[in-house]
């Protein structure tokens, strides 16, 4: 698990300074429970901006509504149209 995250931040680190995806990378800090065990406080993930449909099981970090410059980071459980119970 260990490696990975090393393989992980390497590859971001790559990418960044090759300059890749400038523009549309961008860094958040996991700062509560809310995604454990899969992300836990202190670590990091790297988002990439696009334009394609949310598909259901993706992570997702967007601008909380009510707090301007507060991102949440959440996994996407519905789509558009679905119910869930």
């Amino acid at each position: 698990m260990q490696r990975n995250r090393w393989l992980a931040a390497a590859a971001g680190s790559v990418l960044l300074a090759g300059g890749l995806l400038r523009d549309r990378l961008e860094r958040f800090e996991i700062a509560e429970q809310s995604m454990a065990p899969a992300l836990l406080p202190g670590e990091y993930v790297l988002a990439v901006r696009h334009r394609r449909p949310w598909r259901r099981g993706e992570v997702a970090v967007f601008e909380h509504p009510d707090k301007p410059d507060f991102h949440l980071v959440k996994r996407i459980i519905g789509l558009p149209g679905e119910r869930l119970d």
